[in-house]
């Protein structure tokens, strides 16, 4: 997961950000499929007194969508960005509180996790990399990770996946099973506690990999474990693998330094932000800007 740095828009930046801060992993439900319907609908139903500038209504319509969607979907607080007609720069508006159930409002200054938008972020930059020609979406996992496959390697991945194309990763047509899942069956009685583990991409693949090994018929039962190509199951694992692709093919720096370098860097002449890699370590005063979430 992602996080940026606010700083004030500026009209040539072209960023537009939506973002909610949430206590507990809930990716591993419908809610978040249902979540993000009911966030659709409601964006566009404010389309119109956005483009308006109409700052007070925008702010109204926040704070009633955070009543009526927060509690149940466990996020404290949202905020908007946006450029009325007219204006050279952003209107930022947030509501909520850095807790649930907390009394202290959240700002422009709070950071928040980006979370899965990031998935997108990722396929830009696989997209980047085909339009160099140094992937197809034909490539398999053993094409493009050989060094995971094979008896001689240490912790090495299910043969079954060797086959694994590009694309099917890209559409979660995979099979692999979603980590977040069985991060919860593999430490029972952590909770959300198991996400402040010092986890990194490859560990996180090593939780779907004994998932896969050890739980074989209990991954089915989640919807997993499939042939490639045969089925759909939202799996973050995925775009974790995405992601060391991403890493290897960009001389093995690390995601974040993907992002940073051949993204937003890109996109902004002057970038208005650092983006930080959720490893389990952040800076203090990245932490102390954020409200209450499951990260």
């Amino acid at each position: 997961m992602l996080f940026a740095r606010k700083a004030p828009h500026k009209k040539t930046t072209k960023t537009r950000r939506d973002s909610f801060s949430c206590k507990e992993e809930t990716e591993i439900s419908s809610m978040e499929h249902l979540s993000t319907v009911k966030v659709s609908f409601w964006f566009f139903a404010l389309f119109g007194i956005i483009a308006a500038g109409q700052r007070a209504p925008v702010q109204a319509a926040l704070e009633d969508f955070l009543s009526k969607e927060g509690p149940s979907n466990l996020f404290s607080a949202v905020e908007l960005s946006y450029w009325p007609q007219g204006n050279s720069e952003s209107l930022n508006l947030v509501a909520g509180t850095t807790a649930l159930k907390g009394t202290q409002g959240v700002t422009t200054e709070n950071l928040f996790g980006w979370g899965s938008i990031t998935k997108q972020f990722t396929s830009s930059m696989i997209f980047q990399l085909i339009a160099q020609q140094k992937l197809t979406l034909t490539n398999t996992l053993e094409d493009m990770l050989p060094e995971f496959f094979g008896t001689k390697v240490d912790n090495s991945w299910p043969e079954a996946w060797s086959k694994i194309t590009l694309f099917q990763l890209l559409n979660m047509s995979s099979g692999i099973p979603d980590y977040v899942e069985f991060l919860f069956v593999l430490y029972p009685g952590e909770g959300p506690k198991v996400f402040k583990h010092p986890w990194t991409p490859e560990t996180l693949v090593g939780v779907a990999v004994t998932a896969w090994e050890t739980h074989f018929d209990e991954c089915q039962s989640r919807g997993f474990c499939f042939p490639p190509g045969s089925s759909w199951a939202y799996s973050n694992t995925d775009y974790t693998i995405a992601g060391l692709i991403l890493s290897k093919f960009h001389g093995g720096i690390n995601i974040q330094e993907v992002f940073q370098d051949n993204l937003f860097s890109r996109r902004n002449s002057e970038p208005d932000g650092q983006i930080y890699l959720a490893n389990g370590i952040l800076p203090k005063r990245v932490l102390d800007a954020m409200p209450e979430s499951y990260t």
